[in-house]
């Protein structure tokens, strides 16, 4: 099971809906720090939502593309927490990645796993 995304008090309440949205909920939180954990929090969710009922979204659905989709939005998320130095998001992204259909055919998984630990082992470092 992966961990449990937070559930924030947004300032500024948000809908996501589609990858346009994802993409401008993310980019938003790197121009705000002050938003930052909750505009991630969020787009974290509606990726996890459309993982979990894949039913719901057919245009993202893993079939169609043997999972890039996922896997592209999946790192975003992840250099996005990582960039905020967001450990515990990062993470969660990680156990996500990990759980992903199609993520055995994908070597990037891997990849994400080596960096964060390379990130975690130096910020524990520097503390």
């Amino acid at each position: 099971m992966n961990p449990e995304i937070p559930n924030l008090e947004q300032k500024e309440k948000i809908k996501i809906q589609n990858t346009s949205e994802f993409k401008a909920a993310v980019e938003k939180a790197l121009e705000s720090p002050e938003n930052s954990k909750d505009l991630l929090c969020e787009a974290e969710k509606w990726l996890e939502d459309v993982k979990n009922n894949p039913e719901n979204y057919p245009n993202y659905s893993p079939e169609k593309d043997g999972g890039r989709w996922l896997d592209h939005q999946e790192y975003t998320l992840f250099k996005a927490y990582r960039s905020q130095e967001d450990w515990d998001g990062a993470n969660r992204i990680i156990e996500s990645i990990k759980s992903t259909p199609h993520a055995e055919k994908n070597n990037s998984k891997q990849g994400r796993i080596d960096i964060l630990s390379k990130e975690i082992e130096t910020a524990n470092q520097k503390s």
